[in-house]
């Protein structure tokens, strides 16, 4: 029973804290050389590039494994129906809400600046979607794990048995090599069907939703036996970090203009294996870490929803300000993140979870 009570405990922290980092994330990209975020200084630094585009390479794939992960637990505590009224809501209300007010809130502050076209375009471009991308994506899986559980339903328990019998006979550190070919059949069919950059208003991308579909089945299938998710958090560290650094470095040599369709299917292949190779190692740190109760991690898990649905709207206010005061970036980067964290922290505390309807409003319960 305490293994199962730290097991929790140690992937909720990692799913508190993986949404936290989205705070040092959109803070480095005010001052990343690629200028593709929301608000940008014309005084790059290369560094935050770099922090960046190694956040991006665990961070929401490793979320989406932690959320499929959950997923099956509490489907198989609710069922379906009931796991579907609790979970919709826990993710639609804070979704809408947050569109409505803090979103429209960053439009409105955007559009003032000049940074973003008239508030006219504010639903034509989805801009109400914003940093809200990953609660749409949820929204989708839980629908699509849920009608697979009613289809599946005659056959779940000698289903569960196949699987772990697969991840008996395959080791986990091979399993990390197989992977990534799911994405590339994925994006092969997709492109085939010309359906790989459909997408309805922002309230469904195809490719924003189709490429972290394994990440999150991934998760379901590790929740099936608890001995999964103990040999995929214990994959060898040092292995995990050769096979990212080697199938990086690939990525990087790949050049698709030459290279044809081969090229493509290598770039995808590689590109995929960084982030499962990531993804590993962020599993094995934690396990290793943070398997025990932590009152810091409690408030942190706590809080970690306000805090990613509010930092959004904070870090773009305060990045418009230190870029007109030109600070540098790292007391800038340093500046945002210490001030949006506690604030974000701080309205949770002190007025989010205090009141029944706003914690109902923001955080669906």
């Amino acid at each position: 029973m305490r293994d199962a009570v730290d097991r929790l405990h140690f992937m909720d922290s990692m799913r508190a804290t993986l949404m936290v980092l989205g705070v040092v994330l959109h803070s480095a990209e005010v001052f990343n050389p690629r200028q593709s975020w929301v608000v940008t200084s014309n005084k790059p630094e290369p560094f935050m590039g770099y922090l960046v585009e190694v956040i991006s390479t665990f961070r929401m794939p490793a979320f989406f494994v932690v959320s499929g992960y959950f997923c099956f637990l509490l489907m198989r505590k609710y069922k379906v129906k009931k796991f579907l009224s609790v979970r919709l809501v826990r993710i639609i209300v804070p979704l809408v809400v947050t569109a409505l007010t803090l979103n429209l809130l960053q439009s409105l502050f955007l559009d003032k600046v000049g940074l973003r076209p008239p508030l006219k375009e504010y639903i034509t471009n989805a801009s109400y979607m914003g940093h809200l991308w990953f609660l749409i994506n949820l929204v989708y899986y839980f629908l699509l794990a849920s009608l697979l559980a009613i289809v599946l339903a005659p056959v779940m328990k000698p289903l569960i048995q196949l699987i772990s019998k697969a991840f008996d006979k395959v080791p986990m550190a091979v399993v990390l090599i197989i992977l990534p070919f799911i994405s590339v059949v994925m994006t092969a069919v997709l492109a085939k069907l010309g359906l790989m950059y459909f997408n309805f208003y922002g309230i469904y991308a195809n490719y924003i939703v189709m490429i972290y579909i394994p990440f999150f089945f991934f998760g379901v299938l590790l929740a099936t036996d608890k001995e999964n998710l103990r040999k995929f958090s214990t994959i060898n560290p040092i292995y995990s970090l050769v096979l990212l650094v080697a199938s990086a470095l690939l990525f990087r040599m790949i050049d698709p203009t030459t290279g044809g369709s081969l090229a493509e299917v290598g770039m995808i292949y590689f590109g995929k294996l960084t982030e499962w190779a990531a993804v590993s190692i962020c599993f094995f740190l934690f396990y290793k870490l943070l398997n025990k109760q932590s009152a810091f991690m409690r408030l942190i898990s706590d809080s970690s929803y306000t805090i990613y649905l509010f930092h959004h709207l904070f870090v773009i206010m305060l990045a418009v300000l230190l870029i007109k005061l030109e600070v540098s970036a790292f007391p800038a980067l340093f500046i945002m993140i210490v001030l949006v964290t506690v604030v974000t922290l701080l309205i949770h505390t002190m007025i989010v979870s205090k009141s029944k309807i706003l914690s109902f409003l923001y955080n669906g319960k």
